[in-house]
């Protein structure tokens, strides 16, 4: 298990909290502070001494500290800003070397969250950088970066060298932990070049062990071990050993994940272990990267001794990103060892772990494995189930391609056809006009000789009334190609425009999947992945609206009228829609009384709800309010969807239902629509003999509103 691969690189507590600012250094002497005990009569003055001698005991006497902390509990309550953020950021440090973090995070936040002042910003800075820390190590990326990014631009606007150059060092970590791995590299030299011109050393051994992380991520073997050897003459040069085991432990993975050489491995895993402390928590590091190196040696039962310790130590110091793959190791320890129900649990625990994570490769991984184990106890039946399952879960990541591929299909097919029959159209209006004009040569001819051939006129008549026929036919069919060729300029627009760039924003997704497969690492693998899932369904959902749409226009879909409880046929709407109600914290009423019955086509009736209980959704703020209710009017049943959204323009109102109107625009929180939803709605309701109609003004909402007959 390679420590870098699978989260950050590891830094002890004691680095990370020594790597923090000190407060008040000048105060903070021994012999200053004993005189102040000594000699100030004030309470206030000697509760503050405390606070700072409490710092500095911490990590060398812990003990001394906590007692004296305790001592001191009254500044919580006082007045005194400076003094309470002093004690809350002790109390901070002492809880960080206890591996308590979240009553760490809990006490960095009250100071991190104070508004800035001159007076307090030293405090302020020091808490968001070491609570921006812990926030990113237990897991809370978006307040990391927060706290972290607020520690900065404090420190730039005080030109603060030291500052800045710490606050680089923990930004290049968070983006190495969401896989962004260049501007990783960008912050994470800035605060290298920074602490060069300060020289000091410690952190710059800090920053090294981090650069070298950072290229192990991008498989920069090479350039990864130079800058881990590095960060080690440092610390020799200074004597200073608590990053030692970390760095040991990071070179031992780079020879057993990459380079794949096992001698060079168990050395450095060795000196690491040597070299680390009871409380270091790399510790379950280093067990689990030994244990792999043991069952490559097949020396089985040291294994089984590494991963019980790793996955013990794991879980004592919450370190999710390593019990993850030590509880798959371990299984597949047991299964080879014949201990079948014990390798079953290790790999259920696992599999658990990865379905909480959402790592889709390790479900599949699991599944693997399970099945492997169900092969080697004869259950093939069990093998079959889970292999089925592994791949499912990894044809799943091509199935959204696969779809697109055949409604991409459907849609040049439907277009093709339409294409022929606009010209079997137009070839027909030619025959036509010919037939116009032979007419009316015979019809002047006609009247030439119509006072020496009566029985003509009356025949002629008969074919005026013929051409007069034609003629509204005629002007018909030129109006209705006139209307096709209209969708059809639409149609294509829709295509062009709207599948246009989705479809590039795929292509492009999956050409860089494609090309940089190799070096690019699974979380940005997994940003890719997600965001071709996302315009996958984005484009499905237009190409089903252009579906559904052809099919109106073709006169494919048929209304078939039954009694439906118009009650119901709203609560089940609502349940399809929920979910997505739910995200914007929508409340959903449906006022019309049970026992409502209307004479409708069930899948229509449905189609037309979805679409406007959805569109009500996509353009109501957060908190909204939806409501579905039904009334009797003159024979019919008017059932009405009302928002309090951000409503029509009232210029667009005679417009939304309507083919060639241009207006379409993003929901409330920027989601992408098709343009032909209130299109297709209409077509519904009239194919169910019934009309529409909307009301609205701007940031008051919307009615709309459509009717169908009653059942009798």
């Amino acid at each position: 298990m390679t420590l870098f691969k699978k989260s950050c690189s590891y830094f002890p507590l004691a680095l990370f909290t020594l790597f923090a600012f000190t407060s008040f250094s000048s105060l903070a002497g021994s012999d200053s502070l004993i005189k102040v005990l000594s000699h100030s009569s004030k309470e206030a003055d000697q509760l503050y001494a405390k606070v700072l001698i409490a710092r500095n005991l911490i990590p060398d006497n812990m003990d001394s500290a906590r007692m004296l902390l305790d001592q001191v509990k009254p500044i919580e309550s006082g007045l005194d800003k400076l003094s309470r953020a002093e004690y809350n950021n002790v109390n901070g440090l002492y809880y960080w070397f206890t591996s308590e973090y979240d009553t760490s995070i809990s006490y960095l936040m009250k100071t991190a969250r104070l508004t800035s002042e001159p007076e307090l910003d030293q405090l302020i800075v020091e808490a968001c950088n070491n609570g921006g820390a812990l926030l990113g190590k237990t897991g809370q990326p978006d307040s990391s970066f927060k706290y972290l990014s607020k520690a900065l631009d404090i420190d730039v606007h005080r030109n603060n060298i030291k500052g800045i150059a710490k606050t680089n060092y923990d930004l290049g970590v968070f983006y190495r932990r969401a896989g962004k791995y260049r501007l990783a590299l960008q912050y994470q030299l800035a605060s290298i070049n920074a602490l060069e011109e300060l020289q000091d050393t410690f952190r710059l051994a800090n920053g090294y062990n981090a650069l070298g992380s950072l290229y192990a991520n991008v498989d920069k073997n090479e350039d990864a071990l130079e800058a881990y050897h590095h960060a080690l003459r440092l610390i020799q040069s200074q004597n200073m050993i608590s990053l030692i085991p970390t760095i040991y432990n990071n070179i031992s993975s780079i020879y057993l994940d990459h380079m794949k050489d096992i001698d060079k491995a168990k050395t450095y895993v060795l000196k690491g272990i040597r070299s680390a402390e009871a409380g270091d928590d790399v510790l379950p590091y280093l067990f689990s990267n030994m244990g792999q190196i043991y069952i490559r040696t097949k020396i089985y039962d040291s294994a089984a001794y590494c991963y019980k310790k790793a996955i013990s130590l794991s879980k004592y110091y919450k370190l999710t990103n390593n019990l993850l793959p030590t509880y798959s190791f371990y299984g597949t320890l047991l299964s080879s060892q014949g201990k079948f129900d014990s390798a079953y649990y290790y790999y259920n625990l696992s599999l658990k772990l990865s379905e909480k994570l959402g790592i889709p490769t390790w479900n599949t991984n699991t599944y693997l494995n399970l099945a492997s184990t169900d092969s080697a106890r004869n259950d093939f039946k069990s093998a079959f189930l889970h292999l089925k399952r592994a791949m499912e879960i990894r044809d799943s990541l091509t199935e959204s391609e696969i779809r697109l591929k055949f409604d991409e299909l459907q849609i040049i097919y439907e277009t093709q056809k339409k294409d022929a029959e606009l010209s079997a159209l137009n070839k027909q209006n030619k025959l036509n006009e010919r037939i116009i004009d032979n007419q009316t040569y015979v019809m002047l001819l006609s009247f030439l000789v119509i006072i020496l051939f009566v029985i003509l006129i009356v025949l002629q008549r008969k074919s005026n009334q013929k051409i007069l026929s034609q003629k509204e036919d005629i002007q018909r069919k030129n109006e209705s190609l006139t209307q096709l060729n209209h969708t059809k300029d639409k149609f294509f627009s829709i295509i062009s425009h709207d599948l246009r760039g989705p479809f590039n924003a795929l292509i492009g997704l999956l050409d860089i999947l494609g090309d940089e497969y190799d070096n690019i690492s699974d979380a940005e693998k997994r940003q890719i992945l997600d965001a071709v899932r996302k315009s996958s369904n984005n484009t499905y959902n237009l190409l089903v609206n252009l579906l559904d749409w052809s099919r109106a226009q073709r006169q494919k879909i048929e209304n078939e009228p039954v009694v439906v409880d118009l009650h119901e046929a709203v609560e089940h709407v609502f349940e399809i829609l929920r979910s997505r109600a739910r995200k914007k914290d929508h409340q959903l009423t449906n006022e019309i009384s049970p026992g409502i019955k209307v004479m409708c086509d069930t899948n229509i009736l449905n189609s037309v709800l979805i679409n406007l209980v959805n569109n009500a959704i996509k353009f109501t703020h957060q908190h909204g309010d939806i409501r579905v209710n039904a009334q009797n009017k003159e024979d019919k049943v008017f059932v009405c969807v009302t928002d309090n959204g951000i409503g029509i323009p009232e210029d667009h109102l005679d417009s939304i239902f309507h083919i060639d109107s241009d207006f379409k625009r993003p929901g409330t929180e920027e989601e992408v629509g098709t343009g032909l939803g209130l299109i297709l709605v209409k077509e519904f309701v009239e194919l169910m003999k019934g009309e529409i109609t909307v009301k609205s003004k701007p940031d008051k909402g919307s009615t709309f509103c459509f009717s169908v007959p009653p059942a009798s």
